[in-house]
């Protein structure tokens, strides 16, 4: 006689409970006969062992739903199952299991009873007002012995049922006996690059459950970055124009290496970086916002073009009553628009406040939220801040610089605190 033994993974039940706490309801659909099902559940975490047991259901014929059949406990504690007195049995359940939760199980032929009664398929809706398919999307966590068929349709009946909530069911297996299951799930995650991988979004190199975990972490960070690079793009766009109005305003423009500057060296890099940053350690029950329309997203962005607006108005005023301000007409000698090539106190410093108001943006927005680490977290957008705050630092103290003028030495420093005040 050979006796197999097949551990559960030691990451398995603090993934598990990762998942809880975060929000998710997790459940097991095995082929397994429902004494290991009931086991595996209880070490795995399904069935947390000291708060919860494990309730079987069975088909009852005359009503067509689901009743109790007996309550299984832990291997360490007295199960009333073994009990053949009910009134032992009503002592035990009240003695034990009176401040517990119940997780219920179901096995094969009780669920092929029910479905074949209501006439349930996975090709047609589920009819939600059959009171046992709450009990089955709600209360039971552990479906044991079920066929390749039974899994699919188990996953059609969550997602019938959790729709009208907006809710989204996933699925992860390991076999081609889970492939109907996992095409069927909203998100399927297969753990095996051969068996059911080519019907599944999602497959794992490692065959642990931890990475459903990782999914999560990723897809939440993935939408936030989305949102971010957007919210960056559209402040970049709106500080470089209003400098560029400002400059139009007074009769010059931005000289072709600004927009240059802008478009490419800053705001490529800065957005490289901000795709770049990592998701969260720790799995949250938060909800990353799908829609640009959220009051947070559409306040930084108002916030962040108000400052730099105030900021750009603010430097103007400063060098106009600098000494050695000459408006852009008196450097040329005549009263044609100035060539955007030609140097002017104007472009110079709005150029310099642009400059600095895109890389604070960029730093304002990814100082951290509820699914990303903070910029400070990653090499890559420390080395590309240092390097563009020294750029900009050259350019501000640089006096023989095309374009810079002595005035701006005076003036920029300060609007660059300014700036970093406003945008923290």
């Amino acid at each position: 006689m050979a006796v197999f033994e097949n551990k559960v993974k030691p990451s398995t039940p603090v993934v598990m409970k990762n998942l809880r706490e975060a929000g998710l309801r997790v459940g097991m659909i095995t082929g397994d006969n429902i004494d290991t099902a009931i086991a595996v559940a209880y070490s795995s975490g399904i069935i947390r062992r000291e708060s919860e047991i494990a309730e079987v259901y069975k088909f009852i014929p005359l009503t067509g739903g689901l009743g109790v059949d007996y309550l299984e406990a832990p291997a360490d504690l007295e199960s009333p199952r073994t009990k053949t007195s009910d009134v032992e049995r009503d002592r035990l359940e009240s003695d034990i299991f009176s401040v517990s939760d119940k997780v219920g199980v179901l096995g094969s032929d009780d669920f092929a009873q029910f479905t074949k009664y209501h006439n349930l398929t996975r090709l047609q809706p589920v009819d939600l007002s059959i009171a046992a398919i709450e009990l089955i999307a709600t209360r039971i966590g552990v479906f044991s012995r079920m066929t390749p068929e039974q899994k699919a349709l188990i996953v059609h009946i969550q997602k019938c049922y959790w729709k009208q909530f907006k809710n989204t069911v996933g699925y992860c297996g390991d076999g081609a006996n889970d492939t109907i299951a996992l095409k069927e799930a909203d998100m399927g995650v297969v753990l095996s690059k051969v068996a059911g991988a080519i019907s599944a979004p999602f497959v794992s190199y490692k065959n642990e459950i931890t990475c459903v975990q990782d999914i999560a972490l990723e897809g939440k960070a993935a939408l936030t970055t989305n949102f971010d690079c957007f919210r960056y793009f559209c402040t970049y766009s709106v500080i470089q124009t209003i400098g560029m109005l400002v400059t139009v305003s007074q009769r010059t423009e931005y000289a072709d290496m600004t927009y240059l500057l802008l478009d490419i060296f800053i705001a490529l890099m800065l957005s490289y970086c901000i795709g770049w940053l990592q998701p969260v350690k720790t799995l949250n029950a938060w909800l990353p916002s799908c829609t640009l329309l959220f009051r947070e997203y559409i306040l930084s962005i108002m916030l962040n073009c108000f400052y730099c607006s105030v900021a750009v108005y603010a430097a103007l005023e400063i060098v106009f009553k600098d000494p050695a301000y000459k408006p852009p007409i008196e450097l040329i000698g005549d009263e044609k628009f100035v060539d955007n090539n030609t140097p002017t106190f104007e472009t110079t410093v709005i150029s310099l406040v642009a400059i600095q108001g895109s890389i604070i943006t960029a730093v304002s927005l990814t100082l951290g939220n509820k699914f990303k680490r903070s910029f400070y977290s990653s090499v890559l957008f420390i080395c590309c801040f240092t390097v563009l705050e020294l750029f900009t630092l050259w350019l501000l103290f640089y006096r023989y610089l095309p374009g810079s003028t002595f005035a701006t030495s005076k003036v920029l420093p300060s609007l660059n605190v300014i700036l970093v005040y406003f945008s923290s």
